[in-house]
């Protein structure tokens, strides 16, 4: 065999270098229970919030409206009546007993202001 009717073994051309690919690292996505855990807490928080505002205005509510009674005095009802028997009957069950005592009581609070 003759060295030359051989076929030269074919040398192979080498292939183009691959470009690098920049890395970057893609944030890990919290699985929907995370997020659905603070949205719950979220709203169970807002919910204690306003449970604990309505609680107040009904305390406040309540203290205001027990000062109120006690700060009205009692008052006797009258007839609506014309004549002077009835005008004399009023007159007479009118309590002026303590009307000093009364009168003196304004007069200190007014000396208070």
């Amino acid at each position: 065999m003759d060295s030359n009717s051989q076929t030269p073994a074919a040398v192979p051309t080498p292939a183009p270098a691959p470009t690098p690919v920049p890395i970057t690292p893609t944030p890990v996505l919290s699985g929907g229970s995370n997020e659905q855990s603070s949205s719950s807490n979220r709203l169970i928080t807002m919910l204690i919030i306003g449970l604990v505002i309505i609680a107040v205005v009904i305390a406040g509510f309540y203290f205001y409206s027990v000062n109120q009674k006690s700060a009205v005095p009692e008052t006797t009802t009258q007839t609506d009546t014309d004549n002077v028997g009835s005008l004399e009957a009023d007159l007479n069950s009118s309590n002026l007993d303590n009307l000093d005592t009364e009168l003196s009581a304004v007069d200190q609070d007014l000396q208070s202001l």
